[in-house]
């Protein structure tokens, strides 16, 4: 039986001889068994295992030898101690009186053992220090309910003892703990039983989570974590400030949401006020210019109230088309037009205009520059728009409008004019720009010496994903 124990064994006689050991005290020490059974004496044994640098490291060697030989006649009860020899192990020896006289020796190597233990040790202690180093609230119970860990923050959250919880309370304890956090019992009693609930024996175990509100007014939420030794973390974790912020920002964005609606409302309401007066202005006007054939006012003036009627009326138009684009209420009509076609009806509108003023509008556009996919409509619009703008800060004796199709396939639609002062988006600018846009293109405006142009760019083959935006150069 001895033989076959992996523990390592060795008796000696009364006369110190070695008189039984089996194949594992051979093969710790390394020692020939042939030697072995002539049964060499004890101090023989300690010689050669020195000599050998088997045996641990001390200053006085003979003292050490007579001290383990004394043992053949002083040792009563068994001895047990631990030998860290030279080539880094750790034994485990056991001495013992023999009941037919000697010693009987065991020896178990250690090493392995004591080295999982430090290790163990060592990420215990790190996994302690985490814990105890966190901003959120951790607290760890067993599969029986006791409190097995809980850190600082757990218990200034709380406002428990740190000394109590290392005493390890029940569950139900600290639960009950939690009561005066709690005016409303209902939500003192909804939280305990979500806690009670993670360690239930008959509930699947996942991962809960969750926010409670305390009547201190603090916002907590909190995270249940099973275990794989049965037990449960929960961690807990203060979101009272970032939740006022939220709740701050959400009825900030509120208010502006209804600001904006009124200024909506408020414009559309006032374009539609200014409409009926304006018509009737340009209605009575009309009539003035001829009455029952004969001529009453002079014809310049009354086209003169006439022209700014009709200017008003789109000015008014122009407002009520972009409070609609603001609130997002515009939508485009998509199809495909012939892009010469659109800048000579955007010639024809503006031809007044251009004589007024006594210039020309030039116009650079290809016969065959051929189609796009938009809103035909708006385009002109926009274009419109653009034109008028640099009619009415032109300095030099023309406008020019460049149409130019790009390798990609867009389109840019450029006009150009020598400016009487320093160029500024106007309304219709404005609108121009978010027309763009609602097409997946961008409006840019390049000033240099005097020399103004905008330009719109817009993809040929309908909506671009792209957002638009306008940049002054």
């Amino acid at each position: 039986m001895l033989e076959r124990l992996t523990t390592a064994i060795a008796i000696f006689g009364t006369d110190t001889r070695l008189v039984f050991f089996n194949t594992a005290f051979s093969r710790l020490w390394r020692l020939d068994t042939g030697w072995l059974l002539e049964g060499p004496s004890y101090s023989n044994l300690l010689d050669t295992l020195r000599g050998e640098r088997k045996l641990p490291e001390v200053a006085d060697f003979p003292a050490y030898k007579e001290k383990e030989l004394a043992r053949f006649n002083s040792l009563i009860e068994p001895l047990e101690d631990v030998l860290h020899v030279p080539d880094g192990g750790t034994l485990r020896r056991v001495i013992a009186p023999h009941p037919m006289g000697g010693l009987l020796t065991t020896y178990e190597d250690v090493t392995d053992k004591l080295a999982l233990e430090r290790s163990y040790n060592t990420l215990i202690a790190v996994q302690r220090e985490t814990i105890d180093n966190l901003q959120e609230a951790v607290a760890v119970f067993g599969a029986d309910g006791q409190l097995r860990l809980a850190n600082p923050a757990f218990a200034e959250l709380w406002e428990l003892s740190l000394d109590a919880l290392r005493e390890g309370p029940v569950m139900g304890a600290v639960i009950e703990a939690f009561r005066d956090f709690f005016e409303d019992a209902t939500v003192w009693a909804r939280h305990r039983a979500v806690m009670l609930a993670a360690l239930a024996a008959d509930r699947e175990r996942t991962t809960q989570q969750g926010r409670v509100v305390r009547s201190d007014g603090s916002v907590l939420e909190f995270i249940s974590v099973p275990l794989p030794d049965g037990g449960v973390l929960f961690c807990y974790n203060d979101v009272s400030a970032p939740e006022r912020v939220a709740q701050a920002l959400r009825g900030r964005a509120e208010a502006l949401s209804a600001t904006d609606k009124l200024r909506t409302e408020f414009i559309t309401n006032v374009a539609s006020e200014l409409e009926g007066p304006v018509s009737m202005i340009s209605s009575l006007a009309t009539r003035m210019v001829t009455k029952n054939g004969i001529q009453s006012l002079a014809p310049g003036a009354v086209q003169e109230i006439i022209g700014s009627a009709k200017a008003l009326k789109t000015l008014i138009e122009d407002v009520r088309d972009l409070s609609g684009v603001e609130a997002g209420q515009q939508t485009l009509h998509l199809d495909s037009f012939d892009i010469r076609e659109t800048v000579d009806r955007v010639a024809a509108m503006t031809r007044e205009a251009v004589k007024r003023h006594g210039v020309t509008l030039r116009i650079n556009c290809l016969p065959d520059v051929g189609w796009m996919i938009g809103d035909a409509a708006r385009i002109k619009q926009t274009l419109y728009h653009i034109v008028s703008g640099a009619l009415k800060n032109v300095a030099g004796d023309q406008v020019v409008l460049d149409v130019l199709r790009t390798t990609g396939g867009d389109i840019t639609f450029t006009v150009h004019h020598r400016a009487g002062e320093a160029y500024g988006p106007g309304l219709g600018v404005y609108l121009a720009q978010r027309m763009v846009e609602l097409h997946g293109g961008r409006l840019e405006i390049t000033a240099s010496g005097g020399d103004t142009a905008v330009a719109c760019r817009l993809p040929a083959g309908g909506v671009a994903s792209r957002a638009g935006s306008v940049s002054a150069h």
